[in-house]
């Protein structure tokens, strides 16, 4: 029986969305035993560790195990109790703080788990083990024909956490000068989920309409309430093209959503999502330059000299446009690409025996995961 002790957050961002998904595969595992501390719980103290784990997983941003353990806090006092180690990196610069570095360079960890092709380029130079296991979506049940027809507007959306990194304010941009000369023809809905930096949403979006020195037609929505699972497909189902033009992604969850409901992406042609949005041949990388990062939020661990993505808002309005006149022409399909295949639990199992240490996968039978809930038959 391999015991594995997972300290991570209950939460939908990217951390908390990671957690659950590879945690969900432990669950189902025969011969495995996950106990889970979810540390924004309040009574997460309280929970009762078992002696010894052979597997540790640190599921928080490095900053705050390296503050965790200078304080010889409850991270550390847990980790203490596992055979071995492991940091799940989500990162979106083209380097780590100097922090992080810092610490990964000592003994602390054994190895690293890594979302991304991209993450394991940030943590190759450490010597240390690294397990790429990709967040997986199995829950999405798509067919081309639930999708309205005949819909008045084409729908351009973007489902992103409120911060510069997001790049909300490129994106008004340039949706506003893709369509200046059909705008009741358009429409952009913006979904905010965490709130990371304290900006008005709505005076961004009127600064950045103002920006391209053009009249706001009214035909952008933001949505900044909870939605539940059934409307989020809905909002997906009734959109024609979906715009990510980030500044850079340790993963990114909201495109490869995106991609299995069909939807082109227009996208930023710079980290972890152009690992699978580039095998999606309907959609559209945009060009653009690395420069260096800007209000960037110190509490995360950013750093002066760190660097990102900007697009050319040019050639994202540009291929915005190529994609309505696509749509406008009946020529855009919305079938689900071959790469999203390679994102679901099958294609991660060999990775997960290997981290756990067994040679071969075996699943229990069970009709329901919900963490520590789990109904075996």
């Amino acid at each position: 029986m391999k015991k594995i002790l997972i300290l991570g957050l209950k939460a939908q961002n990217g951390y908390g969305i990671s957690c659950k998904s590879l945690t969900d595969t432990f669950y189902k595992l025969k011969n495995v035993e996950v106990d889970v501390v979810y540390l924004n719980d309040p009574a997460f103290r309280n929970q009762k560790l078992q002696d010894e784990y052979d597997i540790g997983i640190v599921w928080v941003a490095p900053n705050n195990l390296i503050a965790d353990w200078q304080n010889n806090g409850y991270l550390k006092m847990a980790l203490s109790r596992c055979k071995k180690k492991y940091q799940y990196v989500l990162w979106e610069t083209s380097q780590l703080p100097t922090p992080f570095a810092d610490f990964f360079k000592t003994d602390v960890l054994n190895g690293f788990i890594c979302p991304s092709h991209f993450t394991e380029g940030l943590v190759k130079d450490f010597k240390k083990e690294i397990h790429y296991i990709p967040i997986v979506q199995d829950d999405i049940n798509y067919h081309p024909d639930k999708r309205p027809k005949n819909s008045n507007t084409f729908n351009v959306v973007t489902v992103a956490q409120l911060s510069v990194r997001k790049a909300i304010d490129v994106s008004v941009c340039a949706f506003v000068n893709a369509f200046r000369d059909i705008p009741t023809k358009v429409k952009y809905f913006i979904k905010i989920g965490e709130k990371l930096d304290q900006t008005d949403i709505s005076q961004l979006i009127k600064g950045n309409i103002a920006r391209s020195l053009l009249p706001n037609h009214g035909n952008i929505y933001v949505i900044d309430r909870l939605m539940s699972d059934a409307e989020l497909e809905e909002l997906y189902l009734n959109s024609h093209c979906y715009l990510h033009l980030s500044r850079g992604e340790g993963f990114g969850m909201t495109p490869l959503t995106a991609i299995n409901y069909g939807l082109p992406v227009v996208y930023s042609d710079w980290s972890a999502h152009t690992e699978f949005l580039s095998k999606d041949k309907k959609s559209l990388a945009v060009d653009g330059r690395i420069d260096f990062a800007h209000s960037m939020d110190p509490r995360f661990g950013y750093e002066a000299g760190m660097e990102w993505f900007e697009v050319n808002v040019k050639d994202s309005a540009e291929k915005l446009r190529s994609m309505y006149d696509k749509w406008a022409s009946g020529k855009l399909k919305f079938n689900v690409p071959d790469v999203v295949n390679e994102y679901k639990e099958s294609a991660i199992v060999d990775n997960v025996a290997k981290l756990i240490g067994i040679e071969k996968i075996e699943f229990r039978d069970v009709n329901k995961v919900g963490g520590l809930n789990m109904v075996e038959i």
